[in-house]
């Protein structure tokens, strides 16, 4: 059965959008300021619950675990000196420097972040803080020729949980 599109309307307020969000990451060393404006697209990560299976007399009884969290992907505009990339390279080599081999401590490299959806007025309707987050993949920049977009390039987060803000 289909409902006249008066009665959805009366009964459907409105809907979350998902061009109205804020991110401002944060690192150890500082991103620039800019880097807000800069944020193409990001998600709230997905996570489940993992089952505890147990079986008895052939039937498998399931109960909640612990939760695991997907990792966090944000895409970024490339800026004109490419100042946000070189900086989660930087961030990167907290972790692990390519040239030296150190490691870095985790109080070092690990950072919160918070990713805010946004209603029409631009006022929080749910935030979520990313605990103890580190680039664990800076992406590739994609250089074309008959490209006319603004570059890109993804950051991908690992985190050890995620909480309502």
């Amino acid at each position: 059965m289909t409902l006249p599109i008066d009665e959805l309307i009366d009964n459907v307020e409105d809907v979350a959008r998902q061009c109205l969000f804020l991110l401002t990451p944060k690192s150890p060393g500082g991103l620039p300021g800019n880097v807000s404006y800069l944020v193409s697209s990001s998600t709230v990560p997905a996570h489940t619950i993992d089952p505890i299976e147990l079986n008895w007399q052939g039937q498998i009884a399931k109960y909640g675990s612990t939760h695991t969290w997907d990792d966090w992907t944000v895409t970024f505009k490339v800026d004109k000196n490419a100042e946000i990339h070189k900086s989660f390279v930087k961030w990167s080599n907290k972790i692990h420097h390519p040239e030296t081999g150190v490691h870095g401590a985790p109080s070092d490299y690990m950072e919160d972040q918070k990713v805010e959806m946004l209603d029409g007025d631009g006022n929080p309707i749910s935030s979520f803080n990313l605990i103890k987050a580190w680039p664990s993949s800076v992406g590739e920049i994609t250089l074309d020729y008959s490209a006319k977009e603004a570059a890109t390039f993804d950051v991908t987060f690992a985190f050890q949980y995620a909480i309502p803000a």
